[in-house]
Protein backbone atom coordinates (compact mmCIF):
# COMPACT_ATOMS: atom_id res chain seq x y z
CA UNK A 1 0.00 0.00 0.00
CA UNK A 2 2.87 2.38 0.76
CA UNK A 3 4.12 2.11 -2.82
CA UNK A 4 0.72 3.03 -4.28
CA UNK A 5 0.52 6.12 -2.05
CA UNK A 6 3.97 7.24 -3.20
CA UNK A 7 3.05 6.64 -6.86
CA UNK A 8 -0.20 8.61 -6.54
CA UNK A 9 1.50 11.45 -4.67
CA UNK A 10 4.12 11.74 -7.41
CA UNK A 11 1.30 12.44 -9.90
CA UNK A 12 -0.31 15.21 -7.85
CA UNK A 13 1.17 18.67 -8.44
CA UNK A 14 1.99 20.84 -5.44
CA UNK A 15 -0.13 23.66 -6.96
CA UNK A 16 -2.59 23.89 -9.81
CA UNK A 17 -2.76 26.68 -12.37
CA UNK A 18 -5.00 29.61 -11.45
CA UNK A 19 -4.49 28.99 -7.73
CA UNK A 20 -1.93 30.57 -5.46
CA UNK A 21 -2.56 28.05 -2.73
CA UNK A 22 -1.10 24.56 -2.37
CA UNK A 23 -3.21 21.77 -3.76
CA UNK A 24 -4.32 20.67 -0.30
CA UNK A 25 -5.57 24.22 0.43
CA UNK A 26 -7.34 24.68 -2.94
CA UNK A 27 -11.19 24.63 -2.75
CA UNK A 28 -12.72 21.38 -4.02
CA UNK A 29 -14.80 23.11 -6.73
CA UNK A 30 -11.61 24.66 -8.16
CA UNK A 31 -9.87 21.23 -8.04
CA UNK A 32 -12.83 19.63 -9.81
CA UNK A 33 -12.83 22.33 -12.54
CA UNK A 34 -9.07 21.81 -12.99
CA UNK A 35 -9.49 18.00 -13.19
CA UNK A 36 -12.30 18.32 -15.78
CA UNK A 37 -10.13 20.69 -17.86
CA UNK A 38 -7.15 18.29 -17.68
CA UNK A 39 -9.39 15.33 -18.56
CA UNK A 40 -10.70 17.23 -21.59
CA UNK A 41 -7.11 17.43 -22.91
CA UNK A 42 -6.01 13.97 -21.82
CA UNK A 43 -8.87 11.95 -23.35
CA UNK A 44 -7.93 12.75 -27.00
CA UNK A 45 -4.26 12.16 -26.23
CA UNK A 46 -5.05 8.81 -24.60
CA UNK A 47 -7.28 7.78 -27.51
CA UNK A 48 -4.66 8.70 -30.09
CA UNK A 49 -1.93 7.00 -28.07
CA UNK A 50 -4.08 3.86 -27.83
CA UNK A 51 -4.52 3.90 -31.64
CA UNK A 52 -0.79 4.34 -32.18
CA UNK A 53 0.08 1.53 -29.77
CA UNK A 54 -2.54 -0.74 -31.37
CA UNK A 55 -0.88 -0.34 -34.80
CA UNK A 56 2.70 -0.59 -33.54
CA UNK A 57 4.66 -3.74 -34.24
CA UNK A 58 6.60 -3.20 -31.02
CA UNK A 59 5.02 -1.39 -28.10
CA UNK A 60 6.82 1.91 -27.46
CA UNK A 61 8.74 2.05 -24.21
CA UNK A 62 7.65 5.58 -23.34
CA UNK A 63 5.68 8.54 -24.59
CA UNK A 64 8.79 10.14 -26.08
CA UNK A 65 9.16 7.13 -28.38
CA UNK A 66 5.47 7.40 -29.37
CA UNK A 67 6.06 11.05 -30.34
CA UNK A 68 9.18 10.10 -32.35
CA UNK A 69 7.31 7.29 -34.11
CA UNK A 70 4.55 9.76 -35.03
CA UNK A 71 7.14 12.22 -36.39
CA UNK A 72 8.74 9.42 -38.43
CA UNK A 73 5.31 8.45 -39.78
CA UNK A 74 4.66 12.07 -40.69
CA UNK A 75 7.96 12.19 -42.63
CA UNK A 76 7.03 9.00 -44.49
CA UNK A 77 3.64 10.48 -45.39
CA UNK A 78 5.35 13.63 -46.69
CA UNK A 79 7.61 11.48 -48.88
CA UNK A 80 4.58 9.54 -50.11
CA UNK A 81 2.84 12.81 -51.02
CA UNK A 82 6.00 14.03 -52.76
CA UNK A 83 6.21 10.82 -54.81
CA UNK A 84 2.54 11.09 -55.77
CA UNK A 85 3.06 14.75 -56.70
CA UNK A 86 6.07 13.93 -58.88
CA UNK A 87 4.52 10.80 -60.39
CA UNK A 88 4.72 11.95 -64.01
CA UNK A 89 8.34 13.05 -63.70
CA UNK A 90 9.33 9.79 -61.97
CA UNK A 91 7.38 7.74 -64.55
CA UNK A 92 9.24 9.52 -67.34
CA UNK A 93 12.60 9.13 -65.62
CA UNK A 94 12.36 5.48 -64.53
CA UNK A 95 9.93 4.19 -67.15
CA UNK A 96 8.24 0.83 -66.66
CA UNK A 97 10.16 0.23 -63.41
CA UNK A 98 8.28 3.01 -61.61
CA UNK A 99 5.09 1.78 -59.89
CA UNK A 100 4.24 4.64 -57.52
CA UNK A 101 4.42 3.62 -53.86
CA UNK A 102 5.03 0.00 -54.91
CA UNK A 103 8.25 0.85 -56.79
CA UNK A 104 11.15 -1.51 -56.18
CA UNK A 105 13.82 1.14 -55.56
CA UNK A 106 16.56 -1.49 -55.14
CA UNK A 107 15.86 -2.59 -58.72
CA UNK A 108 16.13 0.99 -59.97
CA UNK A 109 19.40 1.51 -58.08
CA UNK A 110 20.77 -1.73 -59.59
CA UNK A 111 19.87 -0.51 -63.10
CA UNK A 112 21.53 2.86 -62.46
CA UNK A 113 24.69 1.11 -61.23
CA UNK A 114 24.67 -1.09 -64.37
CA UNK A 115 24.38 2.06 -66.51
CA UNK A 116 27.41 3.55 -64.74
CA UNK A 117 29.43 0.39 -65.51
CA UNK A 118 28.40 0.52 -69.17
CA UNK A 119 29.37 4.19 -69.41
CA UNK A 120 32.75 3.47 -67.83
CA UNK A 121 33.39 0.72 -70.44
CA UNK A 122 32.81 3.18 -73.29
CA UNK A 123 35.08 5.73 -71.55
CA UNK A 124 34.85 8.92 -73.66
CA UNK A 125 33.11 7.30 -76.63
CA UNK A 126 29.39 7.89 -77.07
CA UNK A 127 27.33 4.78 -76.43
CA UNK A 128 26.30 3.30 -79.81
CA UNK A 129 22.66 3.83 -80.69
CA UNK A 130 22.05 0.12 -81.45
CA UNK A 131 23.52 -0.88 -78.08
CA UNK A 132 21.33 1.66 -76.26
CA UNK A 133 18.20 0.44 -78.07
CA UNK A 134 18.88 -3.21 -77.20
CA UNK A 135 19.78 -2.34 -73.60
CA UNK A 136 16.58 -0.32 -73.22
CA UNK A 137 14.54 -3.39 -74.15
CA UNK A 138 15.97 -5.38 -71.27
CA UNK A 139 17.71 -8.71 -71.01
CA UNK A 140 15.21 -10.59 -73.18
CA UNK A 141 16.28 -8.50 -76.22
CA UNK A 142 20.00 -9.09 -75.70
CA UNK A 143 21.71 -11.73 -77.81
CA UNK A 144 22.67 -14.94 -76.05
CA UNK A 145 26.08 -15.11 -74.43
CA UNK A 146 26.82 -18.36 -76.29
CA UNK A 147 26.21 -16.72 -79.66
CA UNK A 148 28.44 -13.77 -78.74
CA UNK A 149 31.27 -16.05 -77.58
CA UNK A 150 30.99 -18.12 -80.79
CA UNK A 151 31.15 -14.96 -82.92
CA UNK A 152 34.13 -13.64 -80.98
CA UNK A 153 35.95 -16.96 -81.36
CA UNK A 154 35.17 -17.06 -85.08
CA UNK A 155 36.45 -13.49 -85.47
CA UNK A 156 39.68 -14.35 -83.66
CA UNK A 157 40.17 -17.41 -85.90
CA UNK A 158 39.63 -15.31 -89.06
CA UNK A 159 42.20 -12.79 -87.78
CA UNK A 160 44.69 -15.59 -87.01
CA UNK A 161 44.20 -17.07 -90.52
CA UNK A 162 44.70 -13.63 -92.05
CA UNK A 163 47.89 -13.08 -90.06
CA UNK A 164 49.16 -16.49 -91.25
CA UNK A 165 49.06 -15.31 -94.85
CA UNK A 166 51.70 -12.72 -94.19
CA UNK A 167 55.39 -13.47 -93.75
CA UNK A 168 56.33 -13.39 -90.16
CA UNK A 169 60.01 -13.08 -90.97
CA UNK A 170 61.25 -9.80 -92.26
CA UNK A 171 64.08 -9.99 -94.79
CA UNK A 172 66.34 -7.49 -96.41
CA UNK A 173 68.51 -8.62 -99.36
CA UNK A 174 67.62 -12.23 -98.52
CA UNK A 175 68.96 -11.74 -95.03
CA UNK A 176 66.71 -12.22 -92.00
CA UNK A 177 66.24 -9.05 -89.99
CA UNK A 178 66.43 -9.33 -86.24
CA UNK A 179 63.79 -7.33 -84.49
Amino acid sequence: MGTTKIEVESLIPSKIPKSEESIVQTPLQQLEDWAIEIERHLIPICNQTRDVIATSKVEPQNYKQVIQDLKDTEEVRKKEAQIVGERLLLQEKYGRRFHGMETNWEDIVAVLEWCKKVQSNFIDEPIPHNFAEIAAQGSKAAPSKTALVQRRDASLKVLADLEGRFDREMKFQNQKLKI
